[in-house]
């Protein structure tokens, strides 16, 4: 059991974060080619800012405020068992999520190439908050 806060900035060819039973802060920042975390058991606050190449994400049982802006090419994410709020901004080339049996909030802004979406067991009339700009093929 632990409390971390965790800046990250400049040019970050890769970023591995595995946060066990804790409650994390983590801002990174610039030009990332892969941001990769595992967090299991936690209240996370995430942020993430800049020309990120990969983004890959898994948390499960935990609290999740995420806010993701810039260039993101690929951006991926499983989440289970939480309330989450996930807002995405930017030039996103690619955006998948697999987010089944939570609360879910969800807004997605800019230039999205490729969005795919997995709710598992949820409704459609769960999603509080659903925005996007038109699909690019």
């Amino acid at each position: 059991m632990r409390r971390d806060d965790c800046t990250v900035h400049g040019d970050i060819r890769h970023l591995e974060i595995n946060r066990v039973i804790d409650n994390s802060n983590v801002c990174v920042h610039g030009d990332i080619r892969h941001l990769e975390t595992n967090r299991l058991k936690c209240r996370l606050d995430y942020l993430v800012h800049g020309d990120i190449r990969h983004l890959e994400i898994i948390f499960l049982l935990c609290h999740l405020a995420m806010v993701v802006h810039g260039d993101i090419r690929h951006l991926e994410m499983l989440m289970t068992l939480k309330p989450k709020t996930i807002e995405v901004h930017g030039d996103i080339r690619h955006l998948e999520t697999n987010s089944p049996a939570l609360q879910y909030y969800y807004i997605v802004h800019g230039d999205i190439r490729h969005l795919e979406i997995n709710l598992g067991v949820m409704k459609e009339s769960e999603i509080r908050s659903w925005r996007h700009t038109p699909f690019r093929k």
